[in-house]
């Protein structure tokens, strides 16, 4: 919750999911997956 708030592109992804209708939790949960896909792009070269 707090990326949603903090963070601008979080926020506005949020807010955009909000305002095509879904509910809370599916656009939280849209949010956390985000999040996860983005830090698996940036530790994946890492680990090779």
């Amino acid at each position: 919750l707090l990326a949603i708030k903090f963070d601008e592109k979080l926020n506005l992804f949020y807010n955009n999911l909000l305002a095509k209708g879904k509910k809370k939790m599916v656009a939280i949960t849209a949010v956390m997956r985000k999040i996860i896909i983005t830090l698996n792009a940036i530790l994946k070269p890492l680990c090779v």
